[in-house]
């Protein structure tokens, strides 16, 4: 398997983030579908990155829930995929990833298969917020909902004042 979809020699969370900004190319109509786009490559490597596990991954544990950020971020881009494609078309380009593998796909797996299943059930979708992020809905994977380690310790660090809990209230 290729790490992250056939994207390698970057982070996790880099690949995260390619992968929010597909999200949000897809979710722009005037972006996608597009011609300059082969929609079967595009779905052939996002089903890879919905699969994709990493070697690194077995030994550390921030790069497996990295890796499992990447994994929901894909999912969500393919959710993205069905409602500007149709579930229909989406559904034949993803039976044929396995047949775009010379572009780095591979084949859906039956646990891919399910997860999908149940996530173009819900129709909530990511939207980009009004300084151009993509926010994932609630309907997303869990892990999308929580804050990266880093992420959690910065804002806690923000949010401490020199002067302590009192100073920052008024006190």
């Amino acid at each position: 398997r290729s790490s992250g979809g056939g994207i390698t020699g970057v982070s996790p969370r880099v690949k995260e983030e390619i992968l929010n900004v597909v999200i949000r190319a897809i979710l722009d109509e005037d972006v996608f579908p597009s011609p300059d786009v082969d929609e079967a490559t595009l779905v052939s490597k996002l089903v890879a990155a919905a699969q994709a596990d990493s070697a690194e991954s077995k030994d550390n544990s921030e790069t497996a829930a990295e890796m499992r950020r990447v994994r929901a971020t894909a999912v969500e881009a393919l959710a993205v995929c069905s409602r500007r494609l149709g579930k229909d078309e989406l559904w034949r380009l993803v039976d044929s990833a396995a047949d775009v593998s010379s572009g780095g796909g591979m084949g859906c797996s039956p646990n891919l298969r399910w997860e999908l299943t149940a996530r173009f059930k819900d129709i909530r979708l990511p939207e980009v917020s009004s300084d151009g992020l993509v926010e994932h809905c609630s309907g997303a994977n869990a892990v999308l909902s929580a804050p990266r380690p880093e992420d959690a310790a910065r804002r806690s660090l923000e949010t401490l004042s020199p002067g302590g809990p009192e100073k920052d209230k008024g006190e």
